[in-house]
């Protein structure tokens, strides 16, 4: 199965196997979401799969308030993407948007949703929720695309997304009270974190003989989701500079 599980389990296989299967089976993002809703309750409702790390807050994070996306799962090339959203008690998200279709759910914790709508170039408020753990929502844009979420509960909050895109990568728009937008991109702790050992590795990678510091930048790269076919053309690019001399290696 081709894409990177960030959280490799039995459990998260089998489930993104069967999400693949069903939405090759369907016909629209409204089938695929009505026939994945009882896969995606059962997820919700089992307590076990998903470990403690990966619902826990992260004070580090741009997005500020301690919120953490954690991916669990995103494929090679873009479209589809598992992830938990972390949001401590008392904190809320930027309004926001998705721009892909699929499937929110509470695994944990009591959130508030605000539900926007674009309307003569301001944003309007159509419709607020409460939300407990086991409850989600299907996500089919422009419909209830846009929206904010606050944890209410003691405890932090932590939904599952399933989307049809890289939700951590993929730019998108934050928006004020008053409608203006800007550019948004939530990233992902472990996207981060992949940055992190490129830049760490590089030096390392470039005292073992044949292995050149340039491994690095790939590294950095698979975590900002280029496609496969970036890597095939800088892997070939650097072989033709080391044959003709311009990149050397180390010696032992």
């Amino acid at each position: 199965m081709s894409g990177a599980f960030l959280l490799d389990t039995p459990v998260v296989r089998a489930f993104v196997t069967d999400v693949k299967a069903t939405i090759a089976s369907t016909p629209s993002p409204e089938d695929a979401c009505e026939a994945l809703r009882p896969r995606f309750a059962e997820l919700l409702a089992d307590p076990d799969w998903l470990p403690a790390e990966y619902q826990a807050p992260a004070p580090e994070s741009g997005m500020g308030g301690g919120i953490g996306q954690w991916a669990l799962y995103r494929s090679e090339d873009g479209s589809l993407s598992l992830f938990a959203l972390v949001v401590p008690s008392g904190s809320e998200t930027p309004i926001h948007d998705h721009l892909a279709w699929g499937l929110v759910g509470l695994y944990r914790g009591d959130q508030d949703e605000e539900i926007y709508r674009r309307a003569n170039g301001s944003l309007e408020l159509v419709e607020q929720r409460p939300l407990r753990p086991g409850d989600f929502y299907v996500l089919i844009p422009p419909r209830d695309d846009i929206h904010r979420v606050r944890t209410t509960s003691r405890v932090t909050s932590v939904s599952i997304h399933l989307l049809t895109n890289d939700t951590g990568c993929v730019w998108r728009h934050a928006y004020d009270e008053s409608g203006e937008s800007r550019p948004f991109r939530s990233g992902g702790i472990h996207l981060a974190a992949a940055l992190v050992v490129g830049i760490i590795l590089g030096p390392v990678l470039h005292v073992v003989p044949g292995l050149p510091s340039v491994l690095s930048l790939f590294v950095a790269l698979f975590a900002v989701g280029l496609p496969a076919i970036t890597y095939m053309l800088l892997v070939g690019m650097w072989l033709v500079q080391l044959a003709a001399g311009q990149v050397s290696t180390p010696r032992g």
